[in-house]
C-alpha cells in the first residue's frame, strides 16, 4: 500500500502533458440571443460522409472535368483570390486544418434595442489535433496583411491574443486586377467594422463584436453565462432535429419580425385602398412565426433532409392556415404508373382554404375583400345567368389533390404542346364541380380556344387548348396548355391530353407496374415520414434530369424545360445581385457530358409534409442508387 502512495506522488510531480481539451458543441458556445446559426459540428467525419454522396461523385468524375474546371477557375479568379487578398486568408488552408466544428452565426449584440447597433457575426472553427498549422496560417495571414500596409492591431482578450482588422465593404469586380481595398474609401462606401481574430486551443473565433468574443472564450474556458442551448426556441428543434445531424442551420425569426415590425409601425406610409403595412404582416400571419430549422444528416451514400417552421396553432393565421394539411392516406393510387417522373398527393380541404383567402384578403383590406366577393358573385353570370361560382365550385372542391408526371416517351403521354401532366380533384359532387369547371373555362373566347365535348368509355370528356401567349409576325405559335377533364368515383380528372384521361379510366388495380410497387419506394417513404402525414411526393431524379441536361446543353431548348428555365434565370439574377459578371460564363453547359455517361448517379427521392400544433414539418429523402450494370 505505502509503495501505491509513493507511486502516486511521484506521478504528481512529473511534468505529464495534458491531453487537448474538446472544444465544446456550436450550441454550448454562442450566446443566448442568437439569432441564427449554420452548423457542420464534426467536419471531419462529414468530409466522408459527403465524399461518398452521389452528387459528390458525379462532380469528381473525369467525364465532368471539363465542365468543372472551367467552373474552378472562374471561381478562383473572380471570387477566392479577391477576397483572400481582402482578408489576407488562404481559405483553402484555413478550412484544410479544420477537423471539429465549423460553425457560423448571427448575434443581437443589441440589436434592435439599441439604435444604429449592428448584428455581430461569429466564425468558430476547430483544427483538433491540427492546433498547431492553424497558428502557421494565422501567422501567415498576419505577415500578408502587414507587408501590403494593412492596420492591424494585436490586443489580448480574455488572456488570448487577438489580431484585430478593419474590413470594408469591398466588393469584388470580375476582371479587375486585384487591388488593396484597405487603403482609401469612398465616402459612399460605409464604415468599415472590425473583425477579431484570434485562437484558443484549437479553436479559431473571428468576430466582429467584442463582446461576442469574450463570451465565447468565458464558456471555452468552463465559465457559466446563458448559452444558445439553453434558448427555449431553440432547444425544441434540437431535441428533434440537430442531435444526430450532419449540418443544420436556425434562425430566430420572432424578434426579427418584431423588429420590422416596430420599424413599419413607426414609419408613416400611403398605401391606397386603405392599405396598412402593420395590419397586412398581421393579417397574412408572418407575426406568429417563431423560427425555422433546416438538418440534413448523410449516411452511407443516402441523403435526408428537415425542414420545420415553429408556428404553434393559437397563433397561426392568414397564409398559414392555407398549409393546414390534415393526417390522411397520401400513398400513391393503383393508376399512378411505376415510371411517373412526379408524384404529389395532398391531404388539404379545398373549400376552407378558398374561405381563409378571401377571409386574410378583407382583413388586409375591406375594400378589397368586398370587390371580391362581388367579383365572385358575378362570375360567370354573362354566360349562364343561373350560374353560382362560390355554390358550384368553391363549395364542392373536395379534401385531397392528386397529381403525376407520367413518362415522356410513353405514347398516352402526347397530346399537344403541353407537358403531360394528370390531376385529380376530390369532390363530393364531382359532375356538379365539373360542370362548373366547364363553365369557367367556356369563358374563354371562341377564337382564342374552343371548349369540344366528347364521349370515352361511356363518360363525357371536355377539351380545350390555350395558347401561353400570342402569336408574332414571322414567329411559330406559341405553346399550347391543353386541358381535358371528366369525372371518375369521387373525383375530378384533369389531363394534359385525352389520351391521359383513357389511360387513367383504363388503368388496372395495383400490380407490379404502380408507383407504390416500384423497388425501394416504401422503405424510402418511411424514411421521409410514412405515406400517412398529409403530404407526400416523390420525383424520378433522373428522368427529370435527363430533361433538364439535354436542354442546358441545347440552347434551342432552354425556354421549354422549367427547371432549365430556371437555371438560366437564377444565375442571371445572381449576377445581378452579386456584381459577377456573367455567371452563366461560369457554368459552361456546353461542356457537360451525354447524360448517359454520369446517369448512375442520379436515382429518385421522396417527400413528405405534415402541420401540428407546433407548427410546419417537411422531409425530404433520397436513397443511394443503385450500381450500375
Amino acid at each position: 500500500m505505502n509503495r501505491i502512495v509513493r507511486l502516486l506522488l511521484l506521478l504528481s510531480w512529473l511534468e505529464i502533458p495534458a491531453l487537448p481539451q474538446a472544444v465544446p458543441s456550436p450550441e454550448q458556445l454562442l450566446p443566448a440571443d442568437a439569432l441564427g446559426v449554420v452548423t457542420v459540428p464534426d467536419l471531419a467525419a462529414a468530409r466522408k460522409l459527403f465524399d461518398e454522396q452521389p452528387l459528390v461523385r458525379l462532380w469528381h468524375d473525369p467525364a465532368m472535368a471539363p465542365f468543372v474546371n472551367k467552373f474552378l477557375a472562374r471561381l478562383d479568379r473572380d471570387w477566392r483570390q479577391p477576397l483572400e487578398h481582402e482578408l489576407g486568408f488562404n481559405l483553402t488552408n484555413l478550412f484544410n486544418v479544420a477537423r471539429g466544428q465549423v460553425t457560423f452565426a448571427l448575434t443581437r449584440s443589441g440589436w434592435p434595442l439599441q439604435a444604429d447597433a449592428p448584428a455581430g457575426l461569429l466564425l468558430l472553427l476547430d483544427a483538433r489535433d491540427q492546433a498547431d498549422q492553424l497558428r502557421k496560417v494565422l501567422a501567415g495571414a498576419r505577415a500578408s496583411l502587414k507587408s501590403r500596409g494593412r492596420k492591424l492591431e494585436v490586443e489580448d482578450i480574455g488572456g488570448v491574443e487577438f489580431m484585430i482588422m478593419e474590413v470594408a465593404s469591398y466588393r469584388p469586380q470580375p476582371g479587375d486586377s486585384i487591388k488593396d481595398a484597405g487603403g482609401g474609401i469612398d465616402s459612399d462606401t460605409p464604415a468599415p467594422r472590425k473583425l477579431f481574430i484570434g485562437q484558443t486551443g484549437s479553436l479559431l473565433i473571428a468576430g466582429s463584436i467584442r463582446s461576442d468574443v469574450e463570451q465565447v472564450l468565458k464558456l471555452k474556458a468552463g465559465g457559466v453565462a446563458p448559452t444558445l442551448a439553453t434558448t427555449a426556441a431553440f432547444q425544441a428543434d434540437f431535441t428533434a432535429s440537430f442531435r444526430a445531424a450532419t449540418a443544420y442551420g436556425w434562425l430566430h425569426l420572432e424578434p426579427m419580425l418584431d423588429a420590422v415590425t416596430e420599424s413599419i409601425g413607426a414609419a408613416v406610409t400611403e398605401l391606397p385602398m386603405g392599405l396598412d403595412a402593420g395590419v397586412i404582416l398581421e393579417a397574412i400571419g408572418l407575426k406568429g412565426l417563431q423560427s425555422v430549422a433546416f438538418a440534413a444528416t448523410l449516411k452511407e451514400g443516402t441523403t435526408a433532409t428537415e425542414f420545420h417552421v415553429r408556428l404553434p396553432e393559437v397563433d397561426r393565421k392568414g397564409l398559414f392556415r392555407l398549409f393546414a394539411v390534415a393526417p390522411g392516406d397520401s400513398a400513391p393510387p393503383a393508376a399512378v404508373p411505376a415510371d411517373a417522373v412526379t408524384f404529389s398527393r395532398t391531404r388539404i380541404n379545398l373549400a376552407k382554404v378558398w374561405v381563409s383567402l378571401e377571409a386574410m384578403v378583407s382583413e388586409v383590406s375591406p375594400q378589397l375583400g368586398n370587390l371580391a366577393r362581388l367579383t365572385l358573385d358575378t362570375f360567370g353570370k354573362d354566360k349562364d345567368a343561373k350560374f353560382d361560382f362560390r355554390r358550384q365550385f368553391v363549395n364542392n372542391l373536395g379534401d385531397d389533390v392528386i397529381t403525376w408526371q407520367p413518362a415522356t416517351n410513353s405514347d398516352a403521354s402526347a397530346g399537344g404542346d403541353s407537358a403531360p401532366q394528370v390531376t385529380l380533384i376530390q369532390s363530393n359532387k364531382p359532375d356538379e364541380l365539373a360542370g362548373a369547371l366547364r363553365v369557367v373555362l367556356g369563358l374563354v373566347p371562341a377564337d382564342v380556344a374552343k371548349l369540344e365535348e366528347s364521349i370515352l368509355a361511356g363518360k363525357k370528356v371536355w377539351t380545350i387548348s390555350i395558347p401561353l401567349g400570342f402569336p408574332a409576325a414571322g414567329q411559330p405559335p406559341p405553346p399550347a396548355q391543353s386541358i381535358a377533364f371528366t369525372t371518375a368515383s369521387n373525383y375530378v380528372v384533369a389531363a394534359s391530353s385525352r389520351a391521359l384521361i383513357e389511360r387513367y379510366l383504363a388503368a388496372q388495380k395495383a400490380g407490379e407496374s404502380s408507383l407504390l410497387a416500384k423497388h425501394g419506394f416504401r422503405e424510402a417513404a418511411q424514411a421521409a415520414g410514412g405515406l400517412g402525414t398529409g403530404l407526400f411526393g416523390y420525383a424520378n431524379d433522373r428522368e427529370s434530369m435527363r430533361a433538364t441536361w439535354a436542354a442546358l446543353t441545347s440552347r434551342e431548348q432552354v425556354g421549354a424545360n422549367p427547371s432549365a428555365l430556371l437555371w438560366q434565370q437564377f444565375l442571371a439574377a445572381a449576377s445581378a445581385a452579386g456584381n459577377l459578371g456573367e455567371l452563366k460564363d461560369w457554368f459552361d453547359f456546353a461542356l457537360l457530358p451525354p447524360f448517359g455517361r454520369v446517369e448512375q448517379y442520379f436515382h429518385f427521392s421522396v417527400y413528405s409534409g405534415a402541420v401540428d400544433r407546433e407548427g410546419i414539418h417537411y422531409k425530404q429523402f433520397s436513397p443511394r442508387p443503385p450500381p450500375k450494370l
